[in-house]
C-alpha cells in the first residue's frame, strides 16, 4: 500500500505509458519523451469526490493515439469506477457527469506535432 500521492502516480501509471505530477520539474536536455501523461495531484476529504485534471501528450500528425489511450482510460473507469490502494484505504476514481471526460485542447507549444488531450474525471479519497 502507498500513500494518496503515489496512489494517483500509481492510477496514471496503470495505463502503459510514463505519468508525472504536473509539479515534476524537468531540464531541458531531461524532457520526458512522447507520449505521457502529465496529472494534477492533490488530497481530498474522506467521502468527498475531488475533480482531477490529466494531461495526454503526444506528438504525431494526427490524434489517433491520444484519442485511443483516452478510450482505454475511460473504459477502465466507467462501470461504477477504478479503486487503488492506499495507506488508509483507497482511492476511487470516477467519470465526472459536470465535464466532458476528453477533449483535444492546444499543447501551447510552437511544434504543430505536439498534441494535447485534456481528462476530466473525479477522485474520492476512501482514507483516514
Amino acid at each position: 500500500m502507498s500513500d494518496t500521492w503515489t496512489g494517483l502516480n500509481q492510477f496514471w501509471n496503470s495505463f502503459g505509458w510514463s505519468a508525472y505530477d504536473e509539479q515534476t520539474v524537468f531540464d531541458e536536455g531531461n524532457m520526458p519523451a512522447y507520449p505521457h501523461i502529465t496529472y494534477e495531484s492533490g488530497d481530498g476529504d474522506f467521502g468527498h469526490e475531488t475533480f482531477l485534471v490529466a494531461h495526454l501528450w503526444d506528438r504525431s500528425t494526427d490524434w489517433k493515439r491520444l484519442k485511443q489511450k483516452a478510450t482505454q482510460i475511460k473504459a477502465a473507469v466507467k462501470d461504477g469506477g477504478m479503486k487503488v490502494n492506499v495507506d488508509g484505504g483507497q482511492l476511487w476514481f470516477k467519470l465526472s457527469d459536470a465535464m466532458t471526460f476528453a477533449q483535444p485542447i492546444s499543447s501551447g507549444a510552437e511544434d504543430e506535432g505536439i498534441k494535447r488531450m485534456l481528462i476530466n474525471m473525479t477522485v474520492e479519497y476512501l482514507t483516514v
